[in-house]
């Protein structure tokens, strides 16, 4: 039964990562990372496909790992970060 429970919940979180990367909004990256963006105004997917790496790891706040999130939900959308 538990494990019956476990399919559930997986299939229900991949169902909003989907419906998330969709609708363009930004991936779960962590409230440092979030705020950053929003620092410079950025708030939709679709805007960071605008920055480079160096510009992202630049923000105070963005690490490693947030942008390793964001060059994913990138790629899954057929898009990178621009380049240098």
């Amino acid at each position: 039964m538990a494990a019956k429970k476990t399919s559930i919940a997986k299939k229900t979180s991949a169902a909003k990562k989907t419906k998330q990367a969709d609708d363009g909004a930004l991936p779960k990256i962590g409230k440092p990372a979030e705020r950053a963006l929003a620092s410079i105004g950025v708030a939709r997917l679709e805007q960071v496909a605008k920055l480079t790496e160096q510009e992202l790891s630049a923000l105070h706040g963005m690490g490693p790992k947030a942008i390793g999130i964001l060059r994913e939900a990138l790629k899954a959308r057929g898009k990178t970060p621009r380049a240098k």
